[in-house]
């Protein structure tokens, strides 16, 4: 979809130009034709005010625009979802823009673009964006994406209400604010499924770290009490193993993390309590290992996680992928209609019901 509203905007600019070529005063015809005056213009310029261009440069810093930051977002929005919010973000863009600025001719696809930023800012807040720099020094550095992107959005906040060289800097206005506000809604809603590097997980992690920290904090406090008590070493080991596995999650080492808990599972798999994780790191733990084939140990993961964790919101979901393992991988038919038969009632994504009736229907 990204490569589509490049084309189209190419296709567009080719088109203006051909007949600007064709009729006389026929480029500034187009423009009037597909631009955006509010209370002027026909409906469907809301939405065909973001494909047509000033010129070349105002196409191309467009297009390069959204050629860096439009495949992420469609990426994590979907195809569908993608097209939704450029062309919703082209309609507030436009709002905003008379809003803000007043009632003049729009176009160009910024405002469009500025809400795919937008969204960008909050689904991969920290990645780097790649810039080449022709001033004083040359060559290619790399700045956090959010620097850049809010660098521009102060950049237009400190333009509104002038003339901006006719930018339309309410509209890039409202599209960074509409694109953040839909991509957090799909996020909170879970319309995006969050994948650990959005915003909303960064300030969860910040906050996990903050009480790590505190946790640790009162644990050396605890110590120095303590000191004078005798060292259990098998309580020492295990705290190091189990530290090693969660630190290996948390940096999202999933190949390391794997390993680790394999090893916290070989050396202390008598006792459940050392290889019983946090609910969430357990969930995961158990997940990555079903998804690098190692069914047997991601049977004892999940087994471990509804031991512990048997009313948890994710438990009939834990039952579906246990009963799952077992039929297809460990050769337990008994084992997996008892545990789906338990999940059934249970789930509501119906998805995950249509395949636990599928394995029923396979086991017979």
């Amino acid at each position: 979809m990204t490569r589509l509203m490049l084309a189209m905007s190419i296709a567009a600019a080719v088109a203006q130009l051909a007949y600007g070529n064709m009729v006389e005063d026929g480029g500034e015809r187009w423009a009037e034709t597909f631009a955006l005056v509010a209370g002027r213009s026909p409906w469907w310029t809301w939405v065909t005010y973001a494909f047509v261009h000033g010129g070349f440069m105002h196409l191309a810093g467009n297009c390069l625009f959204l050629f860096v930051f439009g495949p992420p977002v469609e990426d994590r929005m979907g195809r569908v979802g993608f097209v939704g919010l450029y062309v919703a973000g082209a309609v507030f863009a436009g709002l905003s823009e008379r809003l803000l600025q007043g009632v003049h001719p729009i176009i160009g696809a910024s405002g469009a673009i500025s809400a795919v930023a937008g969204a960008f800012l909050v689904l991969f807040p920290r990645s780097g964006v790649r810039i080449f720099i022709f001033f004083i020094l040359i060559g290619v550095v790399t700045f956090p994406a959010w620097v850049f992107i809010l660098f521009h959005v102060a950049w237009d906040f400190l333009k509104l209400g002038t003339d901006a060289g006719g930018t339309a800097v309410g509209a890039h206005l409202g599209g960074y604010v509409f694109g953040m506000a839909i991509a957090s809604l799909c996020l909170v809603s879970g319309l995006v499924k969050r994948e650990g590097l959005d915003l909303f997980s960064l300030g969860r992690h910040a906050a996990r770290r903050r009480a790590i920290k505190e946790a640790s904090f009162q644990a050396t406090r605890r110590s120095r009490v303590e000191a004078s008590r005798p060292i259990d070493p098998q309580a020492e080991a295990i705290a190091r193993a189990r530290a090693t596995v969660l630190g290996r999650i948390e940096s999202a080492d999933h190949a390391g993390a794997i390993v680790a808990y394999q090893d916290l599972l070989g050396e202390f798999g008598h006792l459940e309590h050392a290889v019983t994780l946090p609910r969430e790191r357990q969930y995961e733990i158990a997940n990555r290992l079903f998804e690098r084939g190692d069914h047997a140990t991601a049977a004892i993961a999940y087994r471990r996680f509804l031991d512990a964790y048997p009313t948890d919101a994710e438990a009939p979901t834990v039952r579906l992928m246990l009963g799952l393992v077992n039929a297809r991988y460990l050769n337990d038919p008994i084992t997996a209609k008892r545990l789906i038969g338990d999940a059934l009632p249970r789930l509501r994504d119906e998805a995950q019901i249509a395949l636990g009736r599928q394995i029923l229907a396979e086991l017979g």
